[in-house]
């Protein structure tokens, strides 16, 4: 019963941390901005307060463009409100590479009981966005989606570019080498 509660503990400390409001600054539609303490709440919402005594404030897509969280070794992270084809609200994502075509992600993390014992699971959800695009596009997934899907993205998506796509049918780019293929769209592909 003992190592059950120590490993509860484990699997929950790491979500309190996350919990916990930090630096962050808020850029809202019109183009101002408010600095204060932020916390992303799933991949809607933003809770802010203007210092820790404050009382909490709760942002969404209908007023805020990006909040850009900074974490202890005072690290930027840009968050942008997308909107996405298959879904009625846009949803909250990190910008991971900025350029005429973006990558965005999102991880969620899930804690399970079955049978008496514990479980963690995780998925990692990328989505691309081209400047001149109103949606931006599912790409990968990680934690529950096949890699044939990645192909048909390739395929669909990237029609401007047919040299991915031929990177891709040839195995030079795989689905783990997400990050590469945006670099060389933008790179080789994007209009200069």
């Amino acid at each position: 019963m003992k190592k059950i509660i120590i490993g509860i503990i484990f699997l929950i400390f790491p979500f309190v941390m996350q919990s916990q409001k930090q630096r962050g600054i808020i850029t809202f539609l019109d183009g101002t901005t408010i600095e204060g303490l932020a916390k992303i709440s799933e991949v809607e919402y933003i809770k802010f307060k203007e210092n820790k005594e404050s009382k909490a404030k709760t942002f969404d897509y209908k007023s805020v463009k990006t909040v850009t969280i900074f974490n202890e070794e005072n690290k930027p992270f840009v968050y942008e409100y997308i909107k996405v084809d298959y879904r009625k609200k846009p949803l909250l994502l990190m910008k991971e590479i900025d350029g005429f075509l973006s990558l965005y992600s999102n991880e969620t993390s899930m804690v399970t009981t079955y049978g008496g014992g514990i479980g963690f699971s995780s998925k990692s959800t990328y989505h691309i966005k081209r400047k001149t695009d109103e949606l931006g596009q599912w790409y990968i997934c990680y934690g529950y989606v096949s890699k044939i899907t990645f192909k048909n993205v390739i395929e669909k998506y990237f029609t401007d570019c047919k040299i991915i796509q031929e990177k891709v049918e040839k195995g030079e780019f795989k689905k783990d080498d997400y990050e590469k293929i945006v670099l060389f769209y933008n790179e080789n592909c994007a209009p200069k």
